[in-house]
C-alpha cells in the first residue's frame, strides 16, 4: 500500500496517461502502427474502463482494446475504425471513461494518425 497525500484531496482519479506515440502510422511497416494508451487509476477499483476513439466533430469511431486490468490500463488501438476499415489521416481525441459516479472520472488526449 502506497500513500498519496496530493491526491487524498484531489478528486481526480486518472493520473500518469502516456501514449506510446503521439502519431499513429498503419500503414504496415512495423512502425506505430499501433497506439497504445497507458494511465493509471486513483482511489476506485474499476473492472473496465473505456476508451473511445472520436474525431474531432464527436463522432465515435472506434474503441481502444483492453489489455489487462487493474490499478494500470494498458489499452491498444490499431487506427481501424468499428467496420475494420482504416480512419483517414487527422486528428483523433481518445476518450476515457471510467464510469466513476463522483469524482473526475474522464480523461481526454489527442492523437495523430498519419500515412
Amino acid at each position: 500500500v502506497v500513500f498519496l497525500p496530493e491526491i487524498v484531496g484531489s478528486e481526480e482519479l486518472i493520473g500518469n496517461l502516456e501514449l506510446s506515440s503521439s502519431v499513429l502510422t498503419p500503414n504496415g511497416d512495423g512502425i506505430n502502427d499501433e497506439l497504445e494508451l497507458r494511465f493509471v487509476i486513483y482511489k476506485i477499483d474499476v473492472r473496465s474502463p473505456r476508451v473511445d476513439i472520436c474525431d474531432l466533430s464527436g463522432r465515435h469511431l472506434a474503441q481502444m482494446e483492453a489489455l489487462g486490468a487493474g490499478a494500470r490500463a494498458f489499452y491498444r488501438w490499431d487506427g481501424r475504425d468499428l467496420s475494420g476499415d482504416l480512419v483517414p489521416p487527422g486528428i483523433y481525441v481518445l476518450y476515457v471513461d471510467l464510469g466513476a459516479a463522483t469524482g473526475d472520472g474522464v480523461a481526454l488526449h489527442t492523437a495523430a494518425v498519419v500515412y
